[in-house]
């Protein structure tokens, strides 16, 4: 099994608790709360998809931009600036490498996230409009939600760093050679069992 479909698999293992019908719940929750603060006609500003965007739509796309913002403060730092490196593009690959119900679960819960700050929160906005600090805060806040807030959580975040470690521009302020199977030239054996 490849690391590709492991991250497929680990992803529907983290949404599996909740089914289309919790997911759909839950999103008739959040429009009947949107309805009711006036919000559902408010959209988020259109944006321009970094080139080569096959699977995800501008709504998504800002709040991913609002994830990087608030999960890699690269600024100050000697990491790679998460500016200059492709994350939309790499979620969007990651996307691609799933069956389309997983994708169509992750657009529902990407929904969700937005919204839900709307909604359930004492921020009264759309998560994507959030500056930095208060989207930290609310991203810990579902990290230590609800069973289905914290899932959703995990995934973004394993989303959003994930694409960002996997260019091999980011290895170099920790010094990282990349995969000593690859400097040592070692071959894969997939997911054997480690030898007991």
């Amino acid at each position: 099994m490849t690391n590709k479909t492991s991250f497929s698999h680990d992803v529907e293992r983290s949404l599996r608790p909740f089914s289309r019908r919790s997911f759909l719940v839950s999103g008739l929750t959040v429009g009947a709360g949107l309805m009711t603060f006036g919000l559902t006609g408010c959209s988020s500003e259109a944006r321009v998809a970094p080139a080569g965007i096959e699977y995800l739509g501008s709504s998504e796309i800002t709040v991913l931009e609002k994830l990087i913002e608030a999960l890699l403060p690269t600024e100050g730092t000697p990491m790679v600036a998460a500016s200059s490196i492709p994350i939309i593009n790499n979620v969007d690959t990651m996307m691609g490498e799933m069956n389309p119900k997983i994708q169509a679960d992750l657009k529902v819960a990407l929904k969700l996230f937005n919204y839900g700050s709307a909604v359930f929160s004492r921020h009264f906005t759309q998560f994507s409009k959030l500056d930095a600090q208060d989207a930290r805060s609310y991203i810990d806040d579902w990290q230590n939600g609800l069973s289905m807030q914290r899932a959703i959580a995990t995934v973004l975040k394993k989303f959003i760093y994930l694409a960002y470690w996997r260019d091999e521009r980011t290895w170099l302020p920790l010094e990282y050679e990349g995969p000593v199977s690859d400097r040592w030239n070692l071959p894969s054996l997939g997911n054997a069992p480690i030898p007991v």
